[in-house]
């Protein structure tokens, strides 16, 4: 049995659109999601009616001409390029540009979820664990200078990307 991780990232999301205003809010137990979704539903003057869907927990309601919908769902790798820019950017520059941002914030999220992923760069030279790699990126964090580890070449990536612009399909760099 692996050894437990000391890496805490927010598992859980809200993303609310009260009368036409974005919000998304983090959190790291479903419970808390629970919590605050109680505290939205009081704020809404209209019953929220649930919409039936595999991947994730939906309810729209409907009130004075307004819409208003609430989603409940677990971090997906696009919201940790949002949430963690920084070391997303880092792991970039670790793979020497080989992620991609939605892949190295789904490594992120695998690292603190415990789990593995099968990438090949991940799977050669971390036997599926990308745990090591995510800590030798955040401890290497100062060296990403240069040819192939540009921080600011990897940040302006990322940039792109948590704006809603189309990220690379292959690697970073190229």
């Amino acid at each position: 049995m692996k050894e437990k991780k000391p890496l805490r990232l927010r598992s859980w999301v809200i993303v609310s659109n009260l009368a036409g205003q974005r919000k998304v809010s983090y959190f790291f137990t479903e419970h808390e999601v629970r919590l605050e979704f109680e505290i939205l539903k009081k704020q809404i003057p209209a019953e929220l009616a649930p919409y039936p869907d595999d991947a994730v927990e939906r309810y729209y309601g409907f009130f004075g001409g307004e819409d208003y919908s609430i989603e409940i769902r677990q971090l997906t790798a696009h919201d940790a390029v949002v949430r963690y820019p920084r070391t997303v950017g880092h792991m970039i520059c670790h793979s020497l540009g080989y992620c991609t941002p939605v892949l190295a914030g789904m490594l992120v999220l695998c690292a603190a979820r415990n789990g593995t992923n099968w990438c090949e760069w991940i799977s050669t030279c971390y036997r599926s664990d990308p745990w090591p790699a995510l800590i030798a990126a955040i401890e290497g964090r100062h060296t990403h200078r240069g040819y192939m580890a540009d921080i600011q070449h990897a940040r302006s990536i990322v940039e792109a990307v948590r704006r809603g612009g189309p990220g690379p399909l292959l690697a970073s760099w190229f």
